[in-house]
């Protein structure tokens, strides 16, 4: 009587080695099957055990397959092997067969006549021999070629093909009969065989080579077979398609190119829409600083301090929604400085009062007299998270009334959960719709954006300006009556302090008077500027070019350099480096001052040779700061006025954190009076802008963009 066969299973799926049992006793085998659930155990187990032949599942927990071949080899452990896998992998496949495995199947492809076949060749010719060798002292692995992307050649020393086999000779459009009996010098260019290669492995080595033939790719595994003398008789050749591989490589590398190409294209387009969009933005802002100090009635006073607050709020809603990157890879900042919450909120208030009352829309605010007057956090985020939802609420809202209600949920001695809540009678949103309303581009319904515009970017944005925070936002809702948006933020509460007042010019006294050179192509922003350093006691030029620029700071011996960064003809770049290659003696320091939003703006600047950046539009009292610091002349100034603690810093970095609260009142700084200012201003404004818009539309028409992003 036959002796039992004894077959290892090393899997750590219980209803794998059930599997591979029950194709063992159905196959008709005299064997029985023994199991390991890991790589350790199934080492153990093949020591002590001894099995006939193990089956090894590829993946293994903490391990595999193939690592634990390699500890079986290296313990000279000869059990035949075959490694069985789900995956159907051809680059397994290779490395199976250059650790000396005896076959290798998917798991899909086990059928008890197939595991019959295996067992009862893997085992005939016992002890096996080192690897490589075992795989063609019958010259067979069959099974491998036949259900696997494989074909094997067997090369006797003199170039003649002794054995062919596997499916994937028809891929080559030829038979074992076409190529067997041939030498490989004959069938150079017909198969995957490298002469080369072949030569090197006669030389007793084993070789790794890649080749494509007939547009398919092969990977080349070569081993030399030696005979009782230790002399190489023969060499096995392994050509394993990897083609599909290729091919999936090939995509992959151009879906990269092609993913890397638009994000340049992508980049390019938010630096020039932020320098565009940013730019009258600056104007707006400083001329808003430089009306606020005339003498205004109560009520020019209110509508043009709302003014000012629109354009921070929106120059915040630009920095972050242009550099999409940023929120991409969530490194918006939030900022933590002392806020009046009910001042935030009366704000928003007087901003759509106006708009509610156009609409013929009741809006009306309700604020908790319990809550804190002054708390720890962001204020222009609160405004921004509450404007858009006051905003959406009024778009969506054609009869009826607006509410907004801010109340202290909890609270103690130094933290407090402020609820706020917008309620709205307008259309609502259907019951399907309020799971996805908070993510990007989706609205209530296909017809919104038709009827009432909008990106559907906004309740996204409040979301994850909410949750940046610790807080939590939801909505109720239902069709054709209204809808409820709920968000709750946690503060620090903090003693309120006294507005410091910094409209005294005295702080922007210095004990040096500068000369100092603008390099500014816009007319308006050439405006203000000047006007600003007029006002600090400071003389200037202006350039109005690149080329102009040179030719002053080669004739005058400037204190400072204020460099635009986007001008026709020479950019702030290529000023500076010219500047710096024609300087002798003293070192001028160059402050670039650039609308762009990139994150990556200030490096780029300091590498082109200037010593500083700042962001329009800027406060008067950040520029303050830049050039004294640049011009060394801090200790001779009587204060350093800070940038206003209570908006985001407009230069895109993050403001410090302050004791002070927000107060306008330091931009009558700047008050002089001067009507004839105004004046000019106004006759250069209607001056220029009907020639720009006229130059505007014949470049758009013309399709000259390069024009048009100069204009």
């Amino acid at each position: 009587m036959k002796r039992k066969l004894k077959i290892l299973i090393i899997d750590d799926d219980d209803v794998d080695i059930r599997m591979m049992a029950r194709t063992i006793n159905a196959s008709g085998l005299n064997a029985t099957s023994i199991s390991a659930s890991g790589a350790d155990t199934g080492e153990q187990m093949a020591m002590r055990e001894s099995p006939d032949c193990i089956f090894i599942d590829y993946d293994l927990p903490g391990s595999n397959g193939l690592k634990l071949l390699k500890r079986l080899n290296s313990q000279q452990v000869t059990i035949p092997v075959v490694i069985v896998t789900g995956r159907g992998d051809e680059t397994v496949a290779a490395e199976a067969i250059k650790l000396g495995a005896k076959d290798y199947i998917p798991k899909h492809k086990i059928t008890p006549q197939r595991m019959a076949s295996i067992v009862q060749r893997i085992t005939t010719n016992k002890p096996a021999s080192p690897p490589g060798e075992s795989l063609t002292n019958a010259y067979d692995v069959s099974t491998l070629a036949d259900h696997s992307p494989v074909i094997q050649f067997l090369v006797d020393n003199s170039g003649v093909i002794k054995v062919c086999k596997g499916q994937w000779i028809s891929k080559l459009t030829l038979t074992p009969g076409d190529i067997e009996d041939k030498t490989i010098f004959d069938m150079a260019g017909r198969i995957p065989v490298s002469v080369l290669d072949y030569k090197r492995a006669l030389e007793g080595n084993e070789v790794n080579g890649e080749i494509e033939l007939n547009d398919r790719f092969f990977t080349m595994h070569y081993v030399p077979l030696h005979n009782d003398s230790h002399e190489v008789h023969a060499v096995s050749c392994f050509a394993i398609d990897i083609t599909e591989s290729k091919q999936s490589e090939a995509a992959l590398k151009h879906s990269l190119m092609e993913a890397e190409e638009l994000r340049k294209i992508k980049e390019s387009f938010l630096a020039n829409m932020s320098h565009e969009i940013r730019t009258p933005i600056h104007g707006i802002l400083n001329l808003s600083d430089i009306l606020l100090k005339t003498k205004l009635e109560g009520e020019q006073r209110k509508f043009l301090d709302a003014i000012k607050k629109s354009a921070d709020n929106l120059l915040v809603i630009i920095n972050d929604i242009l550099d999409i990157s940023k929120i991409e890879a969530n490194k918006m900042t939030i900022e933590n400085a002392p806020f009046n919450l009910r001042e935030v909120i009366n704000t928003v208030y007087d901003l759509f009062k106006p708009r509610s009352e156009e609409r013929n829309i009741s809006l009306e605010v309700h604020v908790a007299d319990e809550l804190p007057q002054t708390v720890v956090g962001d204020s222009v985020r609160f405004s921004q998270i509450l404007n858009n939802l006051v905003n959406n609420a009024i778009k969506f809202t054609e009869h009826g009334k607006v509410r907004i209600e801010v109340a202290l949920e909890e609270t103690n001695d130094h933290f407090c959960i402020i609820t706020t809540r917008v309620t709205d009678s307008g259309i609502g949103i259907p019951a399907h719709k309020l799971q996805t309303v908070f993510d990007s581009f989706m609205q209530a319904s296909d017809d919104i954006t038709r009827k009432y515009g909008g990106t559907g970017l906004g309740l996204s944005i409040c979301r994850k300006l909410v949750e940046m925070q610790g807080g939590m936002i939801d909505v109720e809702s239902e069709m054709n009556n209204g809808s409820v948006f709920t968000f709750r933020l946690p503060f620090e509460i903090v003693d309120a302090v006294e507005p410091q007042n910094t409209g005294d010019q005295k702080l922007y006294e210095s004990s040096t008077s500068l000369h100092v050179l603008v390099v500014e192509d816009n007319e308006i922003n050439q405006l203000v500027v000047n006007k600003i350093i007029k006002d600090w006691g400071f003389t200037g030029d202006t350039a109005a070019t690149g080329k102009e620029a040179l030719a002053l700071a080669k004739q005058n011996p400037y204190d400072i350099i204020l460099m635009d960064i986007e001008m026709p003809g020479m950019n702030g770049y290529e000023v500076t480096g010219e500047l710096r290659r024609l300087e002798a003696g003293k070192h001028v320091p160059i402050l670039a001052m650039t609308a762009h939003a990139n994150t990556d703006e200030k490096e780029k600047c300091l590498q082109a040779g200037m010593n500083d950046y700042i962001s329009k539009p800027f406060e008067a009292g950040e520029l303050w700061q830049k050039v004294m610091s640049l011009t060394e002349t801090m200790p001779g100034q009587t204060a350093v006025p800070e940038a206003d603690p209570g908006k985001q810093a407009r230069s895109g970095h993050s403001r410090e954190a302050s004791t002070r609260v927000t107060n306008l009142e330091y931009l009558k700084m700047m008050s002089e009076d001067n009507e004839n200012f105004f004046r000019d201003f106004i006759r250069l404004f209607l001056d220029n802008t009907p020639d720009a818009i006229k130059e505007l539309n014949e470049a758009s028409q013309n399709k000259d963009w390069e024009r048009v992003r100069y204009i």
